[in-house]
């Protein structure tokens, strides 16, 4: 291996450590070390270091994160929310898998996994309370449920691995992809829907002072780094398990929220329909409606998932850096030697699993993903399902609380619950390092 090659790996794994143990964001660390690499190693100017940047990645997920957070913002998903949780209040056994499904949805959509369960997790942890549900087991819904859309066409992650397929050959539809993330992730759900009996509810207890006042759970949005919530999350805390024997009131349905209910039904139609670009799509939409609607809209720019776009955009050109310079194609290589090939990919897999579980899967799964297309040709398994059982493991882990998808959630919780959540989160995502290769193995190898 030639001395690039190593100090470019060298540099990646140096890349993760930071970004997982310090509050330095991987995107930037990406930036610095894609600058370093390549002036100091392949004496190219900044126009070449920043050809890998991935300026339509930019404009997907700036231009959905900010719609989403006007839809948050102004209280339109507040509205859904709440207006679900009284009509389930006969049916709570049933409350697990609309959440699934409402997260998954709008994780379909195309925004990044965080910026949904920060939307989405502190209402669906208050509905949790109010209909007596098993906190842990929402919350894993959450998660799964935003991880299930994630690699959706219209999103960063599935543009990632798509873009990744396409420039090598490989015949894997964008759609199939899609499909079998959401399957995978909906059987995970599912199993975690049998493990918490999420058929019961949980018995009244002592009710908390926040219970009585009806507002249990219902937090602001969350940040969306990797870091949130961490400190609270590992305090001690006693764990109130009892639901709140009043609802909040179910916001009106005024102007700003039926103006942006309008949007998203332009945003699916405009893009399942005529094949428009997402991002600009949203960016548009996003644009008209703080323009009529400046006061309900206000503050949802700062709150457009800034950490995670610059952690997608610096990770992703510094891999461009790297995949340019051949040096992921000598590890792959690496990797494709092993023999039998289905080892091959069950280490790829169980890499990738352990490394989102601790840092960012956006990050992850690009690197991943690269690294097995030297395996996809040089041995008797089928390329696409090789692909998407690595895409998919480095993204089934994202309910680990040390991953910024799983962290969201944890910091959405009440401060009584935190510590409940935590550890939950944290025991359903170290299994699911483990369990995630196994399945996405099994799978490949039957498809194969």
């Amino acid at each position: 291996m030639q001395v690039m090659h190593t100090v470019g790996l060298i540099v990646l794994i140096a890349v993760f450590a930071l970004g997982t143990f310090t509050s330095l964001n991987l995107g930037v660390l990406g930036f610095v070390a894609a600058f370093a690499m390549g002036t100091i190693f392949l004496g190219q100017g900044s126009d070449a270091i920043l050809a890998g940047f991935p300026a339509d990645l930019f404009i997907l997920i700036f231009g959905v994160t900010f719609l989403f957070a006007i839809v948050g913002q102004n209280g339109t998903l507040e509205w859904l929310i709440q207006g679900m949780t009284r009509r389930l209040r006969g049916n709570a056994a049933a409350a697990p898998v609309v959440v699934f499904v409402i997260v998954s949805a709008i994780a379909s959509a195309g925004p990044v996994a965080p910026s949904v369960c920060a939307i989405v997790g502190p209402m669906a942890l208050g509905m949790a309370r109010q209909l007596g549900i098993n906190r842990i087991l929402m919350s894993i819904m959450v998660t799964q449920g935003a991880t299930a859309g994630t690699l959706t066409p219209l999103g960063g992650l599935g543009t990632i691995v798509n873009g990744i397929v396409q420039r090598n050959g490989i015949v894997l539809a964008p759609v199939t992809l899609f499909v079998t993330n959401y399957v995978f992730n909906l059987a995970l759900a599912l199993a975690a829907y049998v493990i918490f009996r999420g058929w019961k509810r949980i018995p009244p207890r002592a009710v908390s002072e926040e219970c009585s006042s009806g507002t249990a759970g219902i937090h602001p949005p969350v940040r969306t780094d990797s870091g949130a919530g961490m400190d609270g999350a590992q305090r001690s805390a006693a764990v109130v398990d009892s639901p709140s024997p009043m609802a909040p009131a179910t916001p009106d349905l005024d102007a700003p929220r039926v103006a942006t209910l309008c949007a998203l039904v332009v945003l699916a139609i405009s893009v399942l329909g005529f094949g428009l670009n997402v991002g600009f799509v949203a960016l548009i939409l996003a644009v008209l409606l703080q323009l009529v609607f400046p006061k309900a809209s206000e503050g949802a720019l700062a709150k457009s998932s800034w950490a995670v776009i610059v952690l997608i955009c610096g990770i992703v050109t510094f891999i461009a850096l790297l995949e340019s310079a051949g040096t992921l194609d000598v590890v792959g290589q690496a990797v494709a030697s092993l023999r039998p090939a289905i080892f091959a990919v069950f280490v790829l897999c169980l890499m990738g699993a352990f490394t989102s579980a601790l840092a960012s899967s956006a990050a992850t799964i690009a690197v991943v993903t690269a690294l097995a297309l030297p395996l996809t040709v040089e041995s008797d398994l089928i390329p696409a399902a090789v692909i998407a059982g690595v895409a998919m493991c480095a993204i089934a882990v994202d309910a680990s609380p040390f991953s910024s998808t799983g962290a969201v959630v944890v910091a959405s919780a009440s401060p009584d619950e935190r510590d409940k959540v935590y550890r939950g989160l944290l025991g359903w995502g170290m299994s699911m390092v483990v369990a995630a290769p196994v399945i996405a193995s099994a799978g490949v190898l039957l498809a194969s």
